[in-house]
């Protein structure tokens, strides 16, 4: 895992085009978060919090999967004392087609490494749209705290995890940089 930068933009473009073309194929809805992750690395703004953070491949040629994290209480749907909570919170996640068993490796990464700093948050949390996607996060792990409705009756389905260590998930997947664990 490393920090998408710029000189990334070539490869992460790769990934959203073969992402897109995967979910257009299967007349699933397509939506804004693709370019939301583009400007997060062509246009860094560390004010929100917000890194942008790519898997690579082991060769680090591929990359294979990125997504943005940030240290900060999500806001739309979770309630005051939920959002007074330390958390990190995951958006915007994108894999290579056929590989979305990578967002457990992922999510174990992001929870092992939120586990690791010195004070960790209480929470890993994420809001996501798809139904599909909420049932694969489900059976994944993640606890659904609620669903709520939002403009247009948009329904959200809210999740979290505790941050928690693991200690084999470095074999599998390790920080470069700023995201080296603790």
């Amino acid at each position: 895992m490393k920090l998408l930068t710029p000189g990334d933009v070539r490869a992460l473009g790769g990934l959203l085009r073969q992402r897109m073309d995967w979910m257009a194929a299967r007349n699933l809805p397509l939506t804004a978060e693709s370019s939301h992750l583009m400007d997060f690395v062509l246009q860094p703004d560390r004010s929100q919090g917000w890194l942008p953070v790519g898997m690579w491949d082991g060769d680090g040629d591929t990359l294979l999967a990125a997504f943005a994290m940030r240290d900060a209480a999500p806001a739309d749907g979770w309630t005051l004392e939920e959002r007074v909570q330390p958390t990190r919170q995951v958006s915007l996640a994108h894999t290579l087609p056929g590989e979305q068993q990578l967002s457990c490796l992922l999510t174990r990464w992001v929870c092992d490494h939120a586990a690791r700093k010195p004070n960790p948050p209480s929470w890993v949390r994420c809001t996501v749209r798809r139904p599909r996607l909420a049932t694969y996060l489900e059976a994944d792990g993640w606890a659904k705290v609620r669903e709520v409705a939002g403009v247009a009756s948009v329904v959200s389905h809210l999740f979290q995890r505790p941050p928690q260590r693991n200690e084999i998930v470095h074999y599998l997947a390790r920080g470069k940089g700023e995201l080296v664990a603790c």
